[in-house]
This record gives C-alpha cells, sequence and structure tokens, in this order.
C-alpha cells in the first residue's frame, strides 16, 4: 500500500524526502514507511503495511475516528487507512513529547536529531527534520 498527499509545497519537497526515506528503508526487514509534515502534521506519504498496528489505540489525525461503517469491500482499505492514521498521529505525540523533555534537560539549544524504539518483533526508528518527521518500521528477525 502506498498513499500519498500532494499540495504545491509537498511537491516540491518530494525528491528531498523521497530520497530521505530510500535511504532509510534501505535497511532489510523494513515493513512500513511514514513521512509526517513537521508543521501540520499531515501525513504525506505511507507505504509498506501497518498490520502491526491496532487503530484502536489512538485517534487518528484531525480528531475522532469516522462514525460511518465501511461497506464489506472497503474493510480492509478503510481498517488499513485508520492504522496509519491512528499510528501518525501517536508517532507525532511520541516526538513532540520528547522535544518537550529535551528541552527541559539543559539551558541550552538542543535538538531531537534521532528516537528509536525497539520491541522484541519491530524497531521503529523516527527522524525528525526541520520540515518533515520520517518514520521507518522494521521486522525484527529471530
Amino acid at each position: 500500500m502506498t498513499s500519498q498527499l500532494s499540495s504545491s509545497g509537498v511537491e516540491a519537497s518530494s525528491s528531498n524526502f523521497s530520497q530521505t526515506l530510500e535511504r532509510l528503508s534501505s535497511k532489510p526487514g523494513v515493513i512500513a514507511t511514514l513521512v509526517l509534515d513537521r508543521a501540520s502534521s499531515a501525513l504525506l506519504q505511507s507505504t509498506g503495511s501497518f498490520v502491526f498496528w491496532s487503530a484502536n489505540t489512538a485517534s487518528p489525525i484531525g480528531g475522532s475516528a469516522p462514525s460511518a461503517v465501511p461497506t464489506s469491500n472497503s474493510v480492509t482499505e478503510a481498517s488499513s487507512t485508520d492504522s496509519v492514521s491512528s499510528f501518525a498521529t501517536t508517532v507525532m505525540a511520541y516526538v513532540n513529547t520528547s522535544g518537550e523533555m529535551i528541552k527541559h534537560m539543559n539551558s541550552s539549544e538542543d535538538d531531537l536529531k534521532l528516537l528509536r524504539l525497539r520491541t522484541k518483533k519491530h524497531e521503529i526508528v523516527i527522524v525528525p527534520d526541520s520540515k518533515f518527521i520520517f518514520v521507518v518500521v522494521h521486522e525484527i528477525s529471530a
């Protein structure tokens, strides 16, 4: 699955984040990638499968989940979209909270450069940029 939202600013920066995302996702075992706009929290691009993420654990970007029940033909697509949006919302909250923590650590100018979260099954690497947030999800081999 690949989704991409575009606007005039996004199209101009598309090659920048495509190159960065390609570099980050070159590691074997990558199962999903995400690009978020840092300023607006908008989901710009997602690739791969988000079956590892339960959409019921967080609200999607932009508020609450839609109340309409999808038809049987679109259940998989709707649940996949909900999972991607929910995951993106959680990533944004994690990045924002981590950034606040860094601000409280010391008074000098310091920036968040990388977040790495590893579980038994997955590793999530988050690279905040000045304009974008890049996310790569790896499957941990046994």
